[in-house]
């Protein structure tokens, strides 16, 4: 009895070697498997090698977005939840940066790696359909989405999914197909991080419910106890930020329950540009695939939608439109505006679904993965160029002079109180970026849900606060009054410009900066 419970009920140490084994690829005889162990590492570093050459152009010289500087803001401060969203994509910013230094190549890298990791788990949602040498062209076409492209560069509770979601699906699969405890431990542990990146992932959760429900082998999974332990794991991974929502209901939904009271045609149009704007972004890899299947292209078009309800085709069918479907659900069942964002992670498994029905043959892997090569080497060439441009056409607020103004607050704080800047709050995009580029690494106290500190705040007296304001944002020098009261603080004024390169810089900005001193 006592072997047979080692056997069967996973470890840690077990669970955590398994994680490992997943990341490596299997073929199905060795030399298949000797072949197949470097393509994985060697396509998503290609990808890496791209993007980061393509953001050193493209993104690195203008300031962060305010959303990326947020999660550092957060993550900087360790909490079970935050006031917009759940903590998942803060903790990882969080550790990033306590590691790596608070630079915009850096997080830019974060974000690439996020989709990288994404994209290692799609690649092995594929392997368990596609044979190894066919794997490549269900994730290759991602690659030119702009979820795993230009959008990575802004990181946020939504990119955070692109490295969640796929392998959430693929370890749900994995026990649907063995019922093994080990995935399913694996399964509840990837869904409840799914939860933790946003609440939004609910629909994924929906989605992985239906594929149970289509799949084979459905009555023998939910006779074995691979779903229940799934769903255990998963609420031992969730369970503390569910207390953490509950402690802090009132604050912690506020911002969850913003996004269903907006005008009805406010949410109905904004969804409904969403929609067919994250249906666009399917146009890279329907191009490629397009391509990759040109020798036969007729013959493909015409096995697409045929047999899409056989028992091996339709988990993976609902697989990839179930988030797209449950999305526009949700907006019709609770008035949820549906922002542009919203849809990053959802058609994940997309491109495996159309080469599952369009069959495999070598000539069109070979031309899919040339077509992907040619299109990141292009976009690499091309980076200078598409730089220029982006400067040349960049709008408010993409040229803001953050760094500037991190760098003169903070000479500001030291000057003032001859002592390292510590607390910033404020203007939420002006208060992160300060957050960030600072030398000082301060933390930011959040206002989002209301400005709930004021100077007799104990780690205010202790520290000081600077509150920092932007020159479009009229409201903010009445909450900097709320906070500080109407005297015993320091007023300065900072005009500057956003230093690019060459010379080249933007247009000109201006703050207000309050200083609160320490014990003031």
């Amino acid at each position: 009895m006592q072997a047979s419970t080692e056997n069967s009920a996973p470890t840690y140490r077990s669970l955590l070697a398994g994680l490992v084994a997943e990341l490596r690829v299997e073929g199905k005889d060795a030399a298949q498997g000797q072949a197949g162990t470097w393509v994985l590492p060697a396509l998503l570093l290609a990808y890496v090698v791209a993007m980061t050459i393509f953001a050193a152009f493209v993104r690195n010289w203008a300031p962060m977005h305010a959303d990326s500087t947020e999660m550092l803001a957060w993550g900087r401060d360790f909490a079970l939840g935050y006031s917009k969203h759940p903590p998942l994509g803060a903790w990882v910013a969080g550790a990033w940066f306590a590691v790596m230094p608070c630079t915009n190549w850096s997080f830019n890298l974060l974000g690439t790696l996020v989709a990288a990791t994404g994209l290692a788990g799609v690649w092995k949602i594929a392997g368990l359909y596609l044979d190894p040498r066919a794997q490549r062209l269900a994730m290759l076409p991602l690659m030119l989405t702009p979820a795993f492209t230009t959008w990575v560069f802004k990181y946020n509770a939504n990119s955070i999914l692109l490295g969640v979601w796929p392998w959430a699906a693929y370890f749900f699969l994995r026990m649907l197909n063995t019922r093994d405890l080990g995935a399913a431990v694996l399964a509840g542990v990837f869904c409840a991080l799914s939860m933790l990146g946003k609440y939004y992932s609910i629909v994924l959760l929906a989605t992985l419910g239906c594929v149970l429900l289509v799949h084979p082998a459905r009555r023998s999974v939910l006779a074995s106890p691979a779903p229940y332990v799934a769903v255990l794991a998963g609420l031992v991974v969730l369970g503390p930020h569910l207390w953490w929502l509950w402690e802090r209901r009132e604050v912690a939904l506020s911002y969850a329950i913003s996004r269903t009271t907006f005008d009805p045609t406010n949410a109905r149009v904004t969804t409904l540009r969403s929609v067919l704007g994250g249906l666009m972004t399917l146009t890279g890899p329907a191009l490629l695939l397009a391509y990759a299947y040109a020798a036969n292209l007729k013959d493909v078009m015409r096995r697409l939608g045929v047999g899409v309800w056989t028992p091996r085709i339709r988990p993976v069918l609902v697989l990839a439109w179930g988030p797209l479907l449950f999305t526009i659900l949700a907006h019709l069942a609770g008035n949820v505006r549906i922002g542009g964002d919203f849809l990053l992670p959802a058609f994940f498994a997309v491109p495996l679904l159309v080469v599952m029905q369009a069959g495999v043959a070598d000539l069109a892997v070979r031309r899919g993965t040339a077509g992907v090569f040619a299109v990141l080497a292009g976009a690499t060439v091309l980076a200078p160029l598409i730089g220029a441009i982006t400067f040349m056409t960049a709008r408010h607020p993409l040229l803001e002079p953050r760094a500037e103004l991190a760098a003169a607050a903070t000479d500001f704080w030291r000057g003032a109180t001859n002592r390292p800047l510590r607390l910033v709050a404020g203007q939420e995009r002006a208060a992160t970026g300060i957050v960030f580029y600072s030398e000082d690494q301060p933390r930011y106290m959040d206002g989002a849900a209301g400005f709930w500190f004021n100077r007799e705040t104990p780690e205010i007296r202790r520290d000081g606060l600077l509150f920092v304001c932007g020159s479009d944002d009229g409201a903010c020098p009445a909450r900097a009054r709320q906070v500080l009261g109407t005297e015993g603080y320091q007023r300065f004024t900072f005009k500057g410009s956003h230093q690019v390169l060459w010379g080249f810089s933007g247009p000109m900005y201006t703050f207000e900066l309050y200083l609160l001193p320490p014990g003031g």
